[in-house]
Order: C-alpha cells, then sequence, then structure tokens
C-alpha cells in the first residue's frame, strides 16, 4: 500500500512546490529561461556600456534614457543598487515608446510584470487614474496597467467579449519599490502585487483582441494624458499564465 501512495505524495509536494512560487520569482525566471525566445520580452532599463540602439533592438532589450528609443523625457537617476536601474517619469510630459512592439505577442494568455516607485504628488491636481504601461484604446481593444488615486493598481483587458478590469483592493504605499503584474489565462484576469495575488480575479473569456500601436510607458497608448509620476524598472512579458492563478 505504501508502494502505492509514496508516488502520489511526492507528485503531490513537487506540484504545491511549484505552486508556492510567487508570481515574480516565476515570472523573472521564465524570462531567464527564454532570453533568446521572441515570444517572452524584456525591457531592460539598464544596459552594457558599450551597447548600441541596434543590438539592444536584437536582443529586444532598450535603454531607457531619454536619447535613443524613449519617445519624451523620462530621465535615469542614480541607481539605487545593480538591480534596480530605473527610468523616471514626471507625470507632465514624460513617456516611453517601444515602436518595434506593435503586436501583443500573444493571443490566449499572458503575464506581465515591473517594478514601480510611485510618486503621489501626481494625483495633486488630477484625481484621475495614471497609466503605467498601456496598448490599450481605451475600452475598445488592447492592455493596460495602472494606479488610482486610492493606491489601487488596476488591469484592463478587451478580448472579443468585451473589456474586463480587475482592482487590488488593498493599497501600495508610496515611494518605495514594488513589483506588480497581472496573469491573464484566457479565463480569469489575476493581479499580484509583490509576488502575491491580490483583489478578486476578473472574468475575462474569449481571445485577445490587439490594439495595434506601440507599448507605451508613462501614459495611454492612446492619448496624451493621465501621465504617470515615478520610477519604472525591468519589465517582462511572457505568453504563458501563472500556473498558481485560480
Amino acid at each position: 500500500m505504501l508502494y502505492g501512495i509514496l508516488p502520489l505524495l511526492l507528485s503531490l509536494l513537487f506540484t504545491a512546490s511549484a505552486v508556492a512560487q510567487n508570481f515574480q520569482e516565476w515570472l523573472e525566471t521564465r524570462a531567464q529561461e527564454n532570453a533568446t525566445s521572441e515570444a517572452t520580452r524584456v525591457i531592460s532599463f539598464a544596459a552594457p556600456e558599450d551597447a548600441t540602439v541596434e543590438s539592444l533592438a536584437a536582443t529586444r532589450q532598450w535603454t531607457v534614457n531619454g536619447v535613443n528609443l524613449s519617445a519624451s523625457r523620462p530621465s535615469i537617476p542614480p541607481l539605487e543598487s545593480a538591480a534596480f536601474a530605473s527610468a523616471s517619469f514626471n507625470g507632465i510630459d514624460s513617456e516611453l515608446v517601444v515602436p518595434a512592439w506593435s503586436d501583443a505577442g500573444f493571443s490566449d494568455q499572458v503575464s506581465v510584470g515591473l517594478w514601480i516607485k510611485p510618486d503621489l504628488s501626481m494625483f495633486s491636481e488630477s484625481r484621475e487614474s495614471r497609466f503605467i504601461v498601456s496598448k490599450s484604446a481605451s475600452r475598445e481593444a488592447g492592455f493596460h496597467i495602472g494606479i488610482n488615486e486610492r493606491r489601487q493598481i488596476t488591469v484592463g483587458i478587451v478580448t472579443a467579449n468585451g473589456y474586463s478590469i480587475a482592482t487590488t483592493g488593498s493599497v501600495i504605499e508610496p515611494y518605495r519599490w514594488h513589483h506588480i503584474g497581472f496573469s491573464w489565462s484566457g479565463e480569469t484576469l489575476q493581479i499580484y502585487i509583490d509576488g502575491k495575488p491580490q483583489g478578486t480575479p476578473a472574468q475575462a473569456q474569449a481571445p485577445y483582441r490587439d490594439y495595434a500601436a506601440s507599448l507605451t510607458f508613462g501614459r495611454p497608448a492612446s492619448l496624451q494624458s493621465n501621465y504617470y509620476r515615478g520610477e519604472l524598472s525591468e519589465f517582462i512579458l511572457t505568453p504563458e499564465a501563472f500556473p498558481a492563478q485560480p
């Protein structure tokens, strides 16, 4: 009897271990494992000193310094550590547009994550939600990650069945680093903050409806408004759903 139970126990143990891995760790591992893949996409906000625009584009990595592939005014603040080279956005007209990513790179599932350090003074003059990263045309197509005046992270995604939005119930602390992101399984949309699920999953069934625009940081892809203020660091997109997603 024990010989029949032991394989089952070992299987459950390893399955539980895999599921227990948090979203941030899983996403970063997937990026490392698929470093040469066209499907898993990474934007690193630091690059080797001898890197060129051409070499960065070839590896799907960009240096964000307001000169080469950035569109307007993001800057590089002093490094806090080697792991946190970041771009700073002023909340007024800072944006980063990545024209090479006019396609989403997924259709039926995806996981997206990045590091943020928000400055809540962006809400001092307007209470409108701010867009952190966007490839969206409002409720008509695409996806976006934003932050509202209540310090909640919001994620919107459009499928063939319409627009779905998820919002965290908890709030994030300003002026410190957080890893934020979401996983969409083709059926449900779940937000993750610092590796853990936050808020109630939203229903988002049917194939993704893409928006033919560039991936845009710091504002909506379709509007020159709702600018984000704060810092952003490493962005990862992989066309897989996080296995621990409900």
